[in-house]
């Protein structure tokens, strides 16, 4: 049935261009509403985007948040895969459908289906963190395994500091060591000491900086975000200055030059979004930190 009206569609759009070359501005216009008209009784559905970050700073829209809030009971009760948020200390978790999950909903007596889903195909895959790791079972000098324990209890009570002394509240960790010795297992007790979610980022799978921009900013308060085994992909480790040659060469393409580099990805760490948020870790893994150049790649750039 449909191919039958595409057709007649067709036909009509073919004839309304001929006559619109031989009759009157006014008659066109007529003729052109009738059309329209006449494609919305056979497609009567309009498509509406609502972004779920403002431009600028980044924060979540409003709207978003308050759609995700209407949509919550229904959501919780025919949605197949969940996504849960808190965005107030206190407040009741707030359910919403998860990326490409399809929701059927009337208001005011219109039918509506909504779809989550995202721009540049980047987004966060959910697993539940299953690992058994704690500091009291993980293998350490004690002394320093106290030093990390109290960093780290301090840095999730320290709101009121960051806030005092005018910095994001985040907070940056390089392990580094052959492999076998640990770092993973470290982190797994990180996140279960402080009831963190983690994050686990691959740089070299990422399209370009806007994707990485989004990732980031998708993730939750009270995160550990990964980036591990950062000197086994060396174009991420370049310096600043062969970056900038890269930028500076014509004969480049746009993707080859948006491409995220460490030295961007610590860029939009300590950039204006960091502050987009809280409470927030960054850890970086490495089993040759000799190989690592540290100064160029601002040693300090993820540092309390």
């Amino acid at each position: 049935m449909l191919g039958g009206y595409q057709e007649k569609i067709i036909s009509l759009l073919l004839i309304y261009t001929t006559i619109e070359r031989l009759v009157s501005n006014s008659l066109g216009e007529f003729i052109g509403k009738l059309v329209n008209r006449l494609k919305n009784y056979l497609n009567p559905r309009v498509a509406i985007c609502f972004n779920e970050f403002t431009t600028g700073l980044y924060k979540r829209s409003y709207v978003f948040t308050s759609i995700e809030s209407y949509l919550s009971p229904k959501s919780a009760s025919v949605g197949t895969k969940l996504r849960a948020e808190s965005y107030k200390k206190g407040e009741p978790l707030v359910y919403s459908a998860d990326y490409q999950e399809i929701i059927e909903d009337e208001f005011e007596g219109v039918k509506v289906t909504w779809w989550k889903g995202t721009d540049d195909g980047g987004s966060w895959n959910c697993a539940p963190l299953e690992h058994p790791a704690t500091f009291d079972t993980f293998a350490m000098d004690s002394k320093r395994k106290e030093e990390i324990v109290t960093d780290l209890i301090g840095f999730s009570q320290g709101k009121e500091y960051y806030a005092k002394i005018g910095k994001p509240w985040k907070r940056g960790y390089l392990l580094y060591g052959p492999p076998g010795t640990g770092k993973s297992t470290m982190i797994a007790a990180m996140a279960n000491l402080l009831g963190y979610d983690i994050y686990d980022l691959e740089l070299s799978t990422v399209k370009n900086n806007g994707e990485l921009k989004s990732l980031l900013i998708s993730t939750s308060p009270k995160a550990i975000i990964v980036v591990e085994d950062i000197d086994c992909s060396a174009h991420l480790t370049r310096n600043r200055a062969s970056i900038h040659e890269e930028y500076d060469d014509e004969n480049k393409n746009e993707n080859t030059k948006s491409k995220p580099t460490l030295s961007g990805f610590l860029n939009l760490v300590d950039g204006v979004w960091s502050a987009c948020g809280g409470e927030r870790i960054i850890v970086f893994t490495t089993n040759h930190i000799d190989k690592l150049d540290l100064d160029s790649e601002r040693k300090n750039g993820c540092s309390s």
